[in-house]
């Protein structure tokens, strides 16, 4: 599993058992909602420090970028340029052999 879904994952479930424990407490509808984000975020600071580092390091490295979809259609549009670059250069040369002498 990537560190940032994993890290994420721990955040919403450390949210989660937070708001539960509101919820015990006694607080309810948007109480419990801000309760919960304020009282969890410096808890998953704390908490989840060591995936936050392994997400960060996975960001770095790059090795994130295979799971990022925007990266993919780029790889993807990337691949369908060099190969119509390469049937260009192709048809040229053919022309070029041809004797054609539209031929670049």
């Amino acid at each position: 599993m990537p560190a940032t879904v994993r890290y994420n994952t721990f955040r919403l479930l450390l949210l989660l058992v937070v708001g539960a424990v509101c919820y015990i407490a006694g607080a309810r509808g948007a109480v419990l909602l801000a309760l919960a984000l304020i009282i969890s975020l410096p808890l998953s600071f704390v908490l989840l420090k060591r995936w936050r580092l392994g997400m960060i390091d996975e960001i770095a490295s790059g090795k994130a970028s295979r799971f990022n979809p925007v990266s993919a259609v780029s790889n993807r549009i990337d691949a369908a340029n060099r190969a119509e670059d390469a049937a260009l250069d192709a048809a040229a040369q053919r022309r070029a052999a041809d004797g054609d002498p539209t031929a670049p």
